[in-house]
């Protein structure tokens, strides 16, 4: 069995391959929807290595689809430039 230590260690290195992985997707991506997409699995990896308590909260800010950011990214920019 496993200590929690050694959970931790293994958490930790499938987070970095996960981080590795979504810094190459976004520097090969081709649009700024490549790049939010890749941003949100990244923090949806991130959320299973929290505990129960934590996981849907977690969850609940990865959960955004891209044209609802873009909409609310253009009201701030619309709102900030009146």
């Amino acid at each position: 069995m496993l200590k929690s230590c050694e959970i931790y260690a293994v958490r930790i290195r499938l987070q970095l391959v996960a981080f590795i992985c979504s810094v190459a997707f976004i520097a090969s991506a081709c649009s700024f929807q490549g790049t939010y997409d890749a941003f949100q699995y990244n923090n949806r990896l991130a959320c299973q290595g929290l505990p129960p308590s934590d996981y849907e909260e977690c969850l609940e800010g990865s959960d955004m689809q891209y044209e609802e950011y873009q909409r609310q990214r253009e009201k701030l920019q619309k709102s900030s430039v009146d």
